[in-house]
């Protein structure tokens, strides 16, 4: 039975070609539509900010509070904020360029200062104050944490290396003899992320330079309004393009469904039930959704991905819409008042 069914809803697509290709065409150029618009939305989503932007100026010449304030800020580094700076001490005691890295930079460890060094001078560190020098794989790095600094490059970067060390001289920031230039740049560099159990991170760091002689200027910046203004254009032009299709669907089926009517009355004459009618049409249905499926992910390499989630929602969307259409028509229409007009 169900293969009979299968070679009429074959049947049926060929039989009325031109409704298919037309109907087809409209679902690939919503569908394309639809992935880009959610493509905007997320990448909406991501480029939301409300950042804090610091800058610390010297008021005073009296630096007594300057150990204290570093101490203060390896402790919140550690907590959740990020920075980086040139040490000027590591530089000349090793004879390298050192950048320093700031923050829990590996989603798996505890450590909290790793250096960025040209592969050449790796050598220079063997055998030194600071131990076992570990080669940080770039994979272990969290990506993000990175582009909060800026420095997501290095992850690219075939001349350098990330690094870490087992000695503990230069485990915290005190012991790099920070220059004022150097605490200047770090905090003006600083982004802080409040954690889930401490949401007093910005408080905490603008606490660390109060009756100091750095005085910290603080300056918000915000995008929100700008991109919510994207996201409601782009969810009202989905919902739309989601309506549209609707609608073509509509009135594909009932065009369809009316040209078919007399054979759908026969098949009921012949032992055939609403339930095989529905059947039929939803193959007619797999073999449209399929091939825009199938077409989307060529399109995207058939990679797995937010385009590939993104394409599934939309053909369960469709889907949806379309068997909810043929059981409305089923349902409303009463072939056995119409067998009798025959």
């Amino acid at each position: 039975m169900f293969l009979d069914i299968l070679k009429l809803g074959i049947k049926d697509i060929f039989k009325y070609k031109r409704e298919f290709l037309i109907l087809e065409l409209v679902i690939m150029i919503i569908t394309l539509i639809s992935i880009s618009s959610f493509g905007s939305m997320i990448s909406a989503f991501e480029s939301e900010k409300f950042e804090t932007y610091y800058s610390a100026v010297p008021i005073s010449y009296d630096q007594k509070e300057k150990d204290s304030i570093i101490n203060r800020l390896d402790s919140i580094f550690k907590k959740g904020g990020y920075t980086y700076f040139y040490s000027n001490y590591v530089n000349t005691k090793f004879d390298v360029e050192v950048l320093v890295l700031v923050g829990k930079y590996e989603d798996r460890s505890e450590n909290n200062i790793i250096w960025c060094v040209h592969k050449e001078d790796l050598r220079k560190l063997k055998n030194s104050s600071l131990g076992k020098i570990e080669i940080i794989n770039s994979r272990k790095i969290n990506e993000k944490k990175m582009e909060l600094i800026g420095m997501e490059n290095l992850l690219k970067d075939k001349s350098v290396q990330l690094i870490k060390f087992e000695g503990e001289e230069f485990k915290n920031l005190v012991n790099y003899q920070i220059a004022d230039i150097e605490l200047i740049a770090l905090s003006k560099d600083a982004k802080l992320v409040d954690g889930i159990d401490n949401n007093d991170v910005h408080k905490e760091f603008e606490k660390a330079f109060e009756n100091t002689f750095l005085h910290l200027q603080k300056d918000k910046f915000s995008n929100i309004e700008e991109i919510s203004f994207v996201k409601r254009f782009m969810s009202v032009y989905i919902i739309v393009s989601i309506m549209v299709v609707a609608l073509g669907i509509v009135i594909v089926t009932k065009h369809i469904y009316a040209k078919l009517h007399r054979e759908y009355i026969i098949h009921l004459i012949c032992g055939a039930t609403k339930l095989n009618i529905f059947i039929r049409n939803s193959i007619f249905l797999m073999f449209l959704i399929g091939i825009n499926f199938l077409f989307m992910g060529y399109l995207n390499a058939f990679h797995i991905d937010a385009f590939f989630i993104i394409n599934i929602f939309i053909s369960l969307v469709f889907i949806i819409i379309f068997e909810l259409i043929t059981l409305r028509i089923l349902i409303k229409e009463d072939l056995s008042i119409k067998l009798e007009g025959e």
